[in-house]
C-alpha cells in the first residue's frame, strides 16, 4: 500500500511556515524578483544535485512513501522539497531579522 507520508510531511511543514509568515507579517514577497532570483539559484543546484546522485545511484527513495508522480527522474515530493526548503529559511531568515535587529548604524 502507498502512502505519501513524505508529501504529508512536506504539506505539514509549508502550512506551518505559510502561517508563520502571516502571523509575523514577514511581508517577504515585496521584492519578488529577488525571491525568484533565490528559488531559481537554489532550485536548478539542488534538483541538479538530486537527480544526479539518483542517476549514479548513491540514494534511492522508498516507493511506498511517494504518491508516484515523477519529474525527469525524481519524485514528485523531491521537487516539493527543493522549493520548500528555501522558502522555510527565508521565513526563519525573516523573523531572525525582524526579533533580533543587527547593531544599529553610527549616526544613524
Amino acid at each position: 500500500m502507498v502512502t505519501p507520508e513524505y508529501l504529508a510531511i512536506e504539506v505539514v511543514v509549508l502550512s506551518f511556515f505559510l502561517l508563520l509568515e502571516s502571523i509575523l507579517d514577514l511581508a517577504l514577497w515585496k521584492s519578488w524578483r529577488h525571491q525568484a532570483a533565490f528559488f531559481l539559484v537554489t532550485g536548478v543546484v539542488a534538483l541538479s544535485w538530486d537527480s544526479f546522485a539518483i542517476w549514479r545511484g548513491h540514494w534511492t527513495f522508498d516507493p511506498r512513501f511517494l504518491v508516484g508522480v515523477q519529474v525527469g527522474n525524481l519524485p514528485l515530493e523531491e521537487v516539493f522539497f527543493a522549493v520548500i526548503v528555501p522558502y522555510v529559511v527565508l521565513v526563519i531568515h525573516g523573523a531572525v531579522q525582524k526579533f533580533c535587529p543587527g547593531p544599529k548604524e553610527k549616526g544613524r
